[in-house]
């Protein structure tokens, strides 16, 4: 039981590096985004999203791997593979004969993960906002355009014109 033990948290630290590895890429095509928004780069925005629609689908996937390998190692140290908390888990194995190296191994790696993945959340949320402000500024444009009432002390134009002549007016 203890080389299964053994191998099932090397298995876990592996995997939980992959997600690491992988994260730390999808940072990385999160900032080409932010980039390209800045740029006002079109092409390259659109190319930005859909890799890291890709790239949060085979996150996913390693997730996926990662619950199971966690799964299989909480169900050999005799916890539940469902409703089981990091926690009980870390309590487990340091009660176990598990090496000391193997288990501040274990831990490190979730750090390492956590630390990736509150990077990843910030960055997506800078670009969200990016994202929102442009959208809102767009729109606030297309209100002034396409409304019938002078902003900015416009005159003429729009809030002359009939009712049938609701886009841009020749004469802003």
């Amino acid at each position: 039981m203890q080389a299964t033990m053994q191998e099932q948290t090397s298995a876990l630290i592996r995997v939980m590096d992959e997600l690491n590895e992988h994260f730390q890429s999808v940072l990385r095509l999160f900032e080409r985004e932010r980039e390209a928004l800045s740029k006002r780069d079109i092409a390259e925005l659109e190319e930005a999203s859909e890799t890291i629609g890709k790239a949060l689908e085979d996150a996913r996937a390693l997730d996926v791997k990662r619950q199971r390998t966690a799964g299989t190692l909480a169900r050999t140290v005799g916890l539940p593979e469902r409703g089981m908390r990091w926690e009980m888990l870390a309590g487990k194995l340091n009660e176990s004969d598990l090496s000391e190296e193997l288990t501040r191994a274990l831990k490190r790696a979730r750090t390492r993960l956590r630390a990736t993945l509150f990077a990843v959340d910030h960055a997506n949320r800078m670009n969200q906002a990016a994202f929102k402000g442009v959208q809102v500024a767009t729109d606030s444009i297309l209100n002034i355009l396409h409304g019938g009432e002078p902003a900015y002390d416009r005159q003429g134009g729009a809030k002359q014109s009939g009712v049938g002549n609701r886009f841009i007016s020749r004469t802003l």
